[in-house]
């Protein structure tokens, strides 16, 4: 074989690669599945913009200053510090927006769905719009901890499933970084219900077993995200973009943060899955008096079935009887 003849066979497949390629950056991108009219999504974000600041729910009033002097003056330990007093400014919050929130729900009996963008600037103009889902995620907690100040438990459990629900329905049809902020605002709603399932009535954890099971089975499987974040890539970077990906510190850095995606994902459904179960175990209580036996005493009546981790086939944390 002539010595030329293996570099003439590598440049026409460099040229036939090129080719290809090109043609894989002019092609037209298919046009991104259609929105639902009206969007949902868009009424949040209005919502969130007249919305002013939100206090933080977990803060809490400060000391009276002159309070607290006369206590280190005469050497009182029992005056109650910061941590002990209710929640700062979260009742007039709530008091002056009761319409804004409950405009949040109304929001979310729309269909919701994430308008894609297949560009760069998609990226930094779809940031403020998760702020903004943050931001109502919030506002939802902060009216549940005002619920719970007021002695209404119950009410403060629906305002936490709201903010699930939020996480759930409003940021349909997004990419990574939307589930990521998805994620975060279930989570919100998940930690706090966890910190009074136990003491909720037995209709209340009723109800809300069947709005976390619905939520449940509506949160996108990682593939699907996974899938999307492709998509877009693949679409927004072209055949360029396919060759640094492919290059070893762009794929490790990718692989980390799937990864850590991944791990957020199951961690999350384990936590909701366990939160199922002690619903659950507190309606059985209050129904007969005593806790169940054993976790299979809750199907079918109040769960269809025990939830189990998808890796190890077993029951989430903290069931009874485990």
């Amino acid at each position: 074989m002539s010595p030329k003849k293996p570099l003439l066979i590598a440049g026409a497949l460099i040229v036939v690669t090129l080719i290809v390629g090109s043609f894989i950056v002019l092609a037209p991108a298919p046009a991104p599945p259609p929105l639902p009219d009206p969007n949902g999504y868009d009424r949040l974000i209005e919502i969130a913009r007249q919305l002013p600041e939100v206090p933080d729910p977990d803060a809490r009033a400060p000391a009276n200053d002159d309070s607290m002097q006369l206590a280190e003056r005469y050497g009182l330990s029992d005056v109650p510090d910061s941590t002990s007093r209710e929640p700062a400014g979260i009742g007039g919050f709530v008091t002056n927006h009761v319409a804004r929130l409950d405009d949040i729900r109304k929001a979310l009996e729309l269909e919701c769905r994430v308008p894609i963008a297949y560009s760069m600037e998609f990226t930094s103009g779809h940031m403020p719009d998760l702020a903004a889902f943050k931001k109502l995620a919030r506002a939802l907690t902060v009216e549940g901890r005002w619920h719970l100040q007021e002695g209404r438990t119950n009410e403060a459990a629906q305002s936490y499933l709201d903010a699930v629900q939020l996480g759930t329905e409003g940021l349909r049809g997004g990419v990574l970084i939307t589930e990521l902020v998805a994620l975060s605002c279930r989570a919100v709603g998940v930690t706090h219900l966890e910190q009074i399932a136990r003491q909720l009535d037995a209709g209340t954890c009723r109800a809300a077993i069947v709005r976390l099971q619905g939520f449940r089975g509506s949160i996108p499987a990682v593939n699907e995200t996974l899938e999307r974040e492709r998509e877009w890539a693949r679409r927004t970077f072209g055949f360029t973009g396919r060759i640094v990906s492919a290059l070893p510190a762009s794929r490790s850095s990718m692989n980390k943060a799937l990864q850590s995606f991944i791990a957020k994902h199951n961690q999350h459904i384990q936590s909701l899955d366990a939160l199922l179960v002690v619903l659950a175990e507190r309606a059985f209580e209050l129904d007969h008096g005593r806790p169940p036996e054993n976790p299979d005493q809750l199907v079918p009546d109040y769960l269809a079935e025990l939830p189990r981790d998808p890796g190890t086939a077993e029951l989430p944390p903290n069931v009874s009887g485990e």
